[in-house]
C-alpha cells in the first residue's frame, strides 16, 4: 500500500516546544496531513516494513532525511487518520532522499511482513532454548 503526502512535515527539532506540547507549525502539519490522509484505505497488517521515499527537491531546508521518520510514522498511527497500527508494529524501516517519485510528493509504502516476523520469533524462541541448554 502506497500513501502519498504532499508536504514535508517539521524536522524533530521543530516538533515540541519543551518535552509536551506539539508546535503551531507541527499541529498545521498534522491537520492538513490528515486531510489528505483521511481518504485513503487503511492498511491494518500485525506487522509491516514501511519505505518512505522523500523527493530530492524537498532537500532545501537542510534538514537530515531521518528528522522526518517520527512524524510521517505518527501521522498514520497515533492520529486521527489511524491508516496503520501503531509505529510500534513496524519490524523495518528505510527513508531514504530520491530524485524523484511517481506521483511528485513524498511517498509512504507498506508492506505485510507478519509471516516473517513469525518466523523470526519461532528462530529466536529456538535460539532461547539451545541457549538455555548450553548453561
Amino acid at each position: 500500500m502506497i500513501y502519498c503526502i504532499s508536504t514535508l512535515p517539521p524536522s524533530v527539532n521543530k516538533m515540541y516546544s519543551g518535552r509536551r506540547f506539539k508546535t503551531k507549525e507541527y499541529n498545521y502539519w498534522i491537520l492538513k496531513t490528515i486531510g489528505e490522509l483521511r481518504r485513503q484505505p487503511k492498511f491494518n497488517e500485525k506487522k509491516y516494513s514501511c519505505e518512505i521515499r522523500v523527493p530530492w527537491w524537498s532537500h532545501h531546508t537542510g534538514a537530515d532525511v531521518s528528522n522526518y521518520e517520527k512524524a510521517i510514522l505518527d501521522i498514520f498511527g497515533k492520529t486521527k487518520a489511524a491508516l496503520t497500527p501503531d509505529d510500534k508494529h513496524c519490524i523495518d524501516l528505510r527513508i531514504r532522499y530520491v530524485v524523484k517519485t511517481d506521483s511528485e510528493k513524498i511517498e509512504v509504502e507498506f508492506l505485510d511482513v507478519t509471516a516473517e516476523f513469525e518466523a523470526m520469533e519461532a528462530y529466536a524462541l529456538k535460539m532461547k532454548d539451545s541457549n538455555q541448554k548450553l548453561k
